[in-house]
């Protein structure tokens, strides 16, 4: 039997992490990115690195850049690029012929409207959205240190899994994949981090825990908690699982638990990248917008990221 292949599409941290563990498990794994001097450098120098504590471990790996040249079409893609480039990125891949009828795409992205995007390209019931605990630091390129595989929820963007998407889950199983209808309540806790803690850290130039601190930071966090979880129910999303109550105990929760962390959008904007702010924040207003709906909180600091963005 031919063995499934396996594309990571994106080959930075988190690309990185799970691929190498892919390919620690047998997997037949190839790395696709579109910047080129990372492409370059790992093609002269074939590995990635996994820092541990007390030693580094190589593992060889293959790397092609992501363009319109013709690829040989994947089974499974896993999907590692920011919110903002994920349009041009699955019509990248599209155009590679790296998609077929039945491929699954697997995305852990921030971003509420992926999704809806990568569907243009891939069946909606083959598309995989997950939400995952995992998590590793880069120190060069498809280099990584301190990382853990822990556990990812998943569910299909729409409809219920299939014996494919199964097939899939069980295939990836070194990932801790764990196919279960929490996954959407998840995908909603991780998409409100960016329009709360994440974009007041970024704002403020305060950790998690000290903005959180301040009556006023509680205030404005709460209140952004409150906004998301009021999308979420016009969205359908089950509010057994995600409600207000349930939104402001993450935001605090994160707020306490990763007290000294300032999150990617604040490492961003100091690099004069573009944040997950439009994708994040972005959408959750034109979700609003189609259900007329305010979100005043929501709306301020998505402005003032942009702003800052600029």
């Amino acid at each position: 039997m031919q063995s499934q292949k396996i594309a990571i599409i994106g080959a930075g941290a988190m690309g990185t992490l799970f691929g190498t563990h892919l390919l620690e498990a047998g997997k037949d794994v190839i790395f696709y990115d579109a910047w080129e001097p990372l492409v370059k450098e790992r093609q002269q120098n074939p590995v990635a690195t996994l820092k541990y504590s007390d030693h580094s471990k190589e593992v060889k790996v293959q790397i092609k850049l992501l363009d319109k040249t013709h690829q040989d079409p994947v089974d499974i893609i896993i999907f590692f690029v920011k919110s903002s480039l994920t349009k041009s990125t699955i019509e990248l891949a599209s155009q590679a012929n790296l998609i077929k009828e039945s491929t699954i795409l697997l995305t852990c992205q921030g971003g509420f409207e992926n999704p809806e995007f990568i569907s243009k390209y891939i069946k909606p019931a083959n598309i995989l959205v997950g939400c995952t605990t995992s998590y590793c630091k880069a120190f060069g390129m498809m280099q990584i240190s301190n990382f853990d595989i822990q556990a990812t929820t998943v569910w299909p963007y729409k409809g219920e899994p299939t014996a494919h998407t199964q097939s899939a889950v069980q295939l990836m199983s070194s990932l801790k994949l764990d196919m279960t209808p929490k996954a959407v309540a998840d995908i909603w806790k991780m998409q409100l981090y960016y329009t709360s803690n994440i974009a007041v850290s970024a704002i403020t130039k305060k950790s998690f825990g000290d903005a959180f601190k301040l009556p006023e930071g509680e205030l404005i966090l709460n209140n952004l908690a409150d906004e998301c979880a009021k999308i979420a129910k016009l969205e359908g999303v089950d509010t057994t699982h995600f409600n207000s109550e349930v939104a402001r105990k993450a935001v605090k929760d994160l707020a306490v638990d990763c007290a000294e962390h300032f999150g990617s959008m604040c490492a961003d904007l100091n690099a004069k990248r573009v944040t997950e702010i439009d994708g994040t924040a972005g959408a959750l207003l034109r979700k609003a917008k189609q259900y007329k709906v305010e979100l005043p909180f929501t709306e301020a600091v998505w402005a003032l990221v942009r702003v800052m963005e600029q």
